[in-house]
């Protein structure tokens, strides 16, 4: 009977280990709502909790491009995963039969994952609000599939 006791209190007493991303730089695409086409993304990590990410994308069939930067806090870390919220901000371009230009900012949650057997190899999604200034204004929701997501490699 003690045994199992042990057993138990060893099972509930286990820490996960949230994967370590300190100081660590990722380089990857992420697929933008805005255009339709993915991003060149920059995600730098200052520390385990906190990481900055950048990203650029263009289509020259549209004219269209978006510059941007988010700002990501991780809340929950597991051993090969973790979920952050964040804040996002872009200058979008867009050329329908004009030039047009706007901003837009978001609030996110998301998560990335890690497979057990690539560790440096991280798969991203996010959801939540923004506010797009662009031909009109208006407040959506983004994310919606697992494609407007991202990947990063991570140094």
């Amino acid at each position: 009977m003690r045994i199992g006791w042990v057993v138990l209190l060893g099972v509930l007493s286990h820490v996960a280990v949230g994967k370590n991303l300190d100081n660590r730089m990722g380089f990857g695409v992420s697929y933008q709502n805005f255009n339709q086409s993915p991003a060149l993304s920059l995600k730098f990590f200052h520390d385990n909790f906190i990481a900055t990410n950048f990203l650029f994308g263009f289509n020259t069939e549209d004219n269209s491009y978006l510059i941007g930067a988010k700002s990501l806090r991780n809340v929950v870390m597991e051993e090969n995963m973790n979920l952050f919220i964040g804040i996002a901000g872009y200058v979008l371009s867009n050329r329908t039969t004009s030039l047009d230009t706007g901003l837009e900012f978001d609030a996110l949650l998301g998560g990335e994952f890690f497979l057990a057997g690539l560790p440096n190899l991280g798969l991203s999604f996010e959801t939540g609000f923004g506010l797009r200034s662009l031909r009109t204004t208006n407040f959506r929701t983004v994310g919606g599939a697992f494609a407007s997501g991202s990947v990063h490699y991570y140094f």
